[in-house]
């Protein structure tokens, strides 16, 4: 889990990501719509002892049938 708090400016974020650059990406899009700027002491990252087993991979196949299921 990544987080971003920059109070002055009026942000707190926490982001749940793979990875760092991905995280930064997020935070750099997500303040530049304000105009501010992404600032590198205000992002922090928690990383758990064993990441494989607190965020397993995600499945391609969640179910067994594949496609869109009819409207009623």
């Amino acid at each position: 889990m990544y987080s971003y708090h920059d109070w002055s400016n009026g942000y707190q974020l926490q982001l749940l990501c793979r990875n760092k650059p991905v995280a930064k990406e997020i935070v750099s899009k997500i303040i530049s719509i304000q105009g501010h700027t992404y600032k590198s002491k205000f992002f922090k990252n928690n990383i758990p002892e064993e990441p494989e087993i607190n965020y397993p991979t995600i499945p391609k196949q969640i179910t067994r049938k594949l496609g869109l299921k009819p409207r009623p």
